[in-house]
C-alpha cells in the first residue's frame, strides 16, 4: 500500500514535473507574429532615428546655403550622404523589402538634388563676370527642387505603406 502511494505520488510529481518542462519549452520556442512584429518595430526604429538625423543634416545643409558657403554646403552635404549610406546599410525584415528599396529610392533622389545643388552653386561662384544667365539658373534650381521633392514624397510613401503593411499585421495577428 505504501509503495503504491509512493509510486502515485512519484508518478504525479513526474508529470507535474513534464508538464512544466513542456511548457517551459513552448513558451522558450517563439512566436512568428511576434517575432515579426518585433522585427520591424527594429527596423521601424532604425528609420526614424536616421531619418532624424538625416533632418539635422538637412537644416545644416540649408544653413550653409542661406549664407552661400559653399565649403559648408559640400560638408554638411557629405554628412548627409553618410547618413543615407548608413540607411541603405540597414537590414529590413522580409516584410519590409520592399518598403526599404522605396526608402532607398527615396534617398537616391535626396543625393541627386544634393548633388545637383552643389554642382549649380560651384558653377554660380566660379564665373569669372560674377553674372549668371538667371533664365537658366531658374530652370537648372526648379530642376533641382523636382528631384528634391520627389525625394520626400517617395519617403512619404513608403511611410503610407509602412502604416498600411502596420494595420494588416496587427489586424492578422488580432484574428
Amino acid at each position: 500500500m505504501k509503495a503504491q502511494k509512493l509510486v502515485r505520488i512519484l508518478l504525479v510529481g513526474c508529470t507535474a514535473a513534464a508538464l512544466f518542462v513542456l511548457s517551459a519549452c513552448s513558451t522558450a520556442q517563439s512566436n512568428p507574429v511576434a517575432d515579426a512584429q518585433a522585427a520591424n518595430r527594429q527596423y521601424m526604429a532604425e528609420v526614424s532615428q536616421t531619418m532624424e538625423n538625416l533632418e539635422e543634416k538637412l537644416t545644416s545643409f540649408t544653413d550653409a546655403v542661406a549664407r552661400g558657403d559653399l565649403v559648408s554646403m559640400q560638408t554638411q552635404a557629405d554628412k548627409a550622404y553618410e547618413v543615407l549610406d548608413d540607411f541603405k546599410a540597414i537590414t529590413a525584415p522580409e516584410t519590409l523589402t520592399d518598403v526599404h528599396a522605396d526608402y532607398v529610392a527615396a534617398c537616391e533622389s535626396l543625393e541627386e538634388a544634393l548633388d545637383a545643388y552643389i554642382d549649380l552653386a560651384t558653377e554660380v561662384e566660379s564665373t569669372s563676370s560674377g553674372k549668371v544667365n538667371t533664365e537658366s539658373y531658374n530652370k537648372q534650381l526648379e530642376e533641382i527642387q523636382a528631384l528634391y521633392d520627389e525625394g520626400i514624397a517617395k519617403l512619404e510613401a513608403a511611410d503610407n505603406t509602412v502604416a498600411g503593411k502596420e494595420m494588416t499585421v496587427t489586424s492578422s495577428a488580432q484574428a
